[in-house]
């Protein structure tokens, strides 16, 4: 795992932790970053002990916008 996506798997584990989803957006031709955000989202919530939804929604921009969401199998404690 390169740098880029040991930065990406902490802001994705931050942000599970802290608000049980992550978004990001971007353009249609990057494919491979929409396929490791769902491979890190994945790992995340699997290390976690939940599962993640996921969805890449298209925006009027042309941008598309990637949504991850976290279930925990149970519930985590709430952030301080």
């Amino acid at each position: 795992m390169d740098d880029a996506e040991e930065r990406t798997r902490s802001v994705i584990a931050q942000a599970f932790d802290r608000y049980r989803q992550y978004h990001e957006t971007l353009a249609p031709d990057e494919l491979e970053r929409v396929e490791m955000l769902g491979r890190l989202g994945r790992e995340v919530a699997s290390e976690l002990g939940g599962e993640v939804s996921s969805a890449a929604v298209p925006q009027r921009d042309g941008m598309v916008r990637v949504c991850l969401w976290y279930a925990a199998a149970a519930p985590l404690p709430e952030p301080a």
